[in-house]
């Protein structure tokens, strides 16, 4: 698997993304000891599994706005805040999101 050069990736952001990606089951992370190894994973170390539920999210995703009045369904996203390797279109009921 190849990631982009942006944005840039830890290299254990990358090593659980590929962990979980694996095709053939026995292979995959967690396999053996399920959650428990990933939560172990260098990715999550500096979470505190134990006080989780009562962290707040480093990010709050942007709330998506329906535009009704205008008798379509087309959801209108905040285009004041771009990100970058980030594109999201309008389908329908639905966003397509690209990534990268």
């Amino acid at each position: 698997m190849r990631f982009p050069e942006y944005p840039n990736m830890s290299f254990a952001a990358r090593d659980l993304i590929r962990g979980l990606l694996v095709k053939e089951p026995q292979h995959w992370l967690a396999y053996r000891r399920g959650a428990t190894e990933i939560k172990q994973h260098p990715f999550f170390q500096s979470v505190n599994w134990a006080l989780i539920r009562c962290a707040n999210p480093p990010n709050v995703p942007k709330q998506v706005v329906m535009d009704i009045s205008a008798g379509t369904n087309v959801t209108k996203v905040p285009s004041n805040d771009k990100v970058p390797g980030l594109d999201v279109k309008p389908s329908g009921n639905y966003l397509e999101i690209d990534f990268f």
